[in-house]
């Protein structure tokens, strides 16, 4: 007996998305095949992925069967679709399922697919003492199927893959209208996070699809500047507390931040950055651009050399012009075994063990540090 199953005979579909592939789950129901002679049906599996790895599926609701896959045929010179034996790339069109017939009322399908993808993105708008957070989930699917009335999840986490020779699709994106939903829900799953998309929606062929994940204000940041070693001007950081106290507290994955203010009534750009995944009740850090109006001169002001050890004296003047009082961070490259001599202001040493200073700047003045240091001539 033979009898095809496509998508419009689906009930249920959930896409899962890691990183550049997604996990495939479809129930569909069957006809009712009467029982005679022949302990064997064949389905024949339509309105599958073009970039199914076929290695990986999994089929529940029938019994002791064998899976045939089925290719179409593309390539540059004829980009139609066709039976063939050979070409340039064979494009997965069906699954010939053949198994005993066990009366089941449904097929439940699981594979893995390339060319699904997601990834997040924030836009923060930066007040005077609180910023705000908006969340995006940005999903692209490129797998050469629709995926209608469907269930979405994503993975945050970087899974590893068995290798496989891709054959890339290169078809335009089309970016489709931005939704919105309530909160994302988060669960730990493994080692992983799982953040589960609430509704249901048609994910097409070639669309990105922007999905609004949440939306939290009211949290506390501060700014440094932030010199590094020897730098004539300042990174402009931002920090906050990702916690449930700074009315925050949401495991957040890697993504792209656009930083804005407030200006006349309007918004502003302020730069932009990106963060990697940042579990929470831990800080986020993130650099917008460098200030031109609040910057740093070194000078050496003293410099002796003896048998074991060098002596040196060095200088830092930092200016603010700004109408605030600033938090600043210089440090200053040794990189060799040191001793501190003198110092005007407490440091703290760096990951590279070298000694970092820092310090507040009131509004439109300038501020010196002075350092004086030995360390070890046969190192340098």
């Amino acid at each position: 007996m033979y009898g095809k199953s496509t998508s419009a005979q689906t009930t249920s579909l959930s896409l899962t998305v890691y990183n550049n592939i997604a996990l495939i789950n479809e129930t569909r129901d069957l006809p009712r095949y009467k029982s005679d002679s022949n302990p064997y049906i064949s389905i024949e599996y339509f309105d599958i992925s073009n970039y199914i790895d076929e290695t990986s599926v999994i089929i529940t609701g029938m019994d002791d069967f064998i899976m045939i896959f089925n290719y179409l045929c593309c390539n540059d010179k004829n980009p139609n679709l066709s039976p063939c034996d050979t070409c340039e790339n064979l494009i997965p069109n069906s699954i010939l399922i053949k198994g005993n017939n066990i009366d089941s009322k449904e097929i439940k399908t699981y594979y893995l697919t390339d060319n699904i993808r997601w990834s997040s993105s924030y836009t923060i708008i930066l007040d005077e003492k609180t910023l705000e957070i908006h969340c995006w989930f940005n999903l692209i699917n490129k797998s050469g199927i629709d995926y209608n009335n469907a269930t979405l999840k994503v993975i945050a986490g970087d899974v590893n893959l068995a290798y496989k020779n891709l054959y890339i699709s290169n078809a335009p994106i089309q970016a489709t209208k931005l939704e919105s939903s309530t909160p994302i829900a988060d669960i730990g799953i493994a080692d992983y996070y799982i953040y589960t998309v609430p509704d249901k929606y048609n994910f097409l062929n070639n669309t990105l699809k922007r999905i609004k994940s949440f939306y939290k204000n009211g949290i506390l940041y501060s700014k440094l500047y932030d010199f590094g070693y020897d730098s004539i001007n300042a990174n402009i950081i931002i920090k906050f507390q990702n916690t449930a106290e700074n009315n925050l507290g949401i495991p957040l994955p890697s993504g792209n931040i656009n930083s804005f203010t407030r200006f006349d009534g309007n918004l502003e750009f302020v730069g932009g950055s990106s963060i990697k995944d940042i579990p929470k009740d831990r800080e986020v850090s993130y650099i917008i651009g460098k200030a031109f109006d609040v910057t740093s001169q070194r000078k050496i002001i003293a410099y002796q050399k003896y048998a074991d050890y060098i002596l040196k004296e060095v200088q830092y003047i930092v200016t603010n012009t700004k109408n605030e009082t600033i938090h600043i961070k210089i440090c200053e490259p040794i990189y060799a075994p040191w001793e501190m001599t003198f110092a005007t202001d407490r440091y703290e040493t760096d990951k590279n063990g070298n000694p970092c200073f820092q310090t507040t700047i009131e509004s439109n003045s300038k501020k010196e540090i002075m350092l004086s240091y030995k360390y070890d001539v046969k190192s340098n």
